[in-house]
């Protein structure tokens, strides 16, 4: 069932979030605000410094025709976004033969996809698919070393979701984790073993995710941000009718800290923080900046 739109009080009224250390500051983000409407109080806001938060941002979700001002400092960002009417539609309409054919091709070769239970079984097939390589799409990648306390702590509370596991011959090859909100969905983990890519999980899981949204009513499928910082994976949402939707992203200052860095336009994310006369060179150096700078500088700088 659906939750409705509600005002968050507190840190633990949206389930997951991204908090930690950025150049000189404290931020705060919930996972969780692409699916929900954020209605920031002066009770989270207190709270929120009362934990030594200097800067709280979150989006606003203007695909959901959600146009409320609010009078803090805003800059823009892009996501992938696909409107779902129905699975059908989104088979015959929206993707193209060859995208249809590869998820047949996945179900001629074996793979199967099952909702999964979230046990120590499933957390080892998690952890063999993360531990595969350390860098994804070019890039380092944050799940690469995770031991198995931290892939259940990760997932010990899936909350409003479904976990999506493709499977052949009882080897877990892919995963999809897929959280339900307000009129929309999101991916918050999507990955498979390189190894197996041949037999087309990702569109298998893909095609599932669409069926599992339309059953759950759900017109909106987020997958991702940072839309137009990694091509491949930019046209792979594509050619799956994903597409870019500009969202505003809120900025609240809660301490001195955190008016100095909006101030000196160091509160976005490093690849959102450059001059655009320097952006296209960045974007090449991006991903062999991210194998060469040590994982702990990378994170803080706020790499992904």
């Amino acid at each position: 069932m659906l939750h409705t739109v509600r005002e968050i009080e507190n840190t633990q009224d949206f389930g997951q979030f991204f908090t930690g250390r950025r150049f000189f500051y404290r931020f705060f983000n919930y996972q969780s605000e692409y699916i929900w409407d954020i209605h920031p109080t002066r009770a989270l806001l207190l709270n929120l410094r009362s934990q030594g938060i200097d800067l709280f941002s979150y989006v606003q979700r203007a695909f959901v025709n959600n146009n409320v001002e609010y009078p803090f400092h805003k800059n823009f960002e892009n996501i992938a976004v696909m409107k779902i009417d129905s699975f059908e539609n989104w088979w015959t309409k929206t993707i193209r033969k060859k995208e249809r054919q590869s998820v047949k091709k996945s179900e001629k070769m074996g793979v199967k996809i099952e909702k999964v239970n979230i046990n120590t079984a499933f957390l080892k097939g998690v952890q063999e698919i993360y531990n595969e390589t350390p860098f994804r799409e070019g890039r380092r990648y944050s799940g690469y070393g995770l031991s198995l306390a931290e892939l259940g702590k990760k997932f010990e509370d899936i909350g409003n979701s479904v976990v999506l596991g493709a499977y052949i011959d009882g080897q877990l090859i892919g995963i999809l984790w897929i959280a339900f909100g307000d009129r929309t969905a999101m991916f918050r983990s999507f990955v498979s073993l390189i190894g197996h890519r041949d037999k087309c999980p990702n569109n298998a899981l893909i095609a599932e995710a669409v069926r599992q949204c339309e059953k759950e009513g759900i017109s909106y499928l987020v997958y991702g941000n940072h839309y137009g910082f990694l091509p491949s994976l930019d046209l792979f949402r594509e050619h799956q009718g994903f597409r870019k939707c500009p969202l505003p992203r809120y900025f609240v200052p809660l301490s001195r800290a955190g008016q100095l860095a909006i101030k000196f336009g160091l509160h976005r994310r490093i690849e959102y923080s450059l001059p655009r006369i320097v952006e296209r060179t960045f974007l090449k150096l991006y991903n062999p900046l991210s194998k060469i700078t040590p994982a702990s500088v990378w994170w803080r700088l706020g790499g992904e």
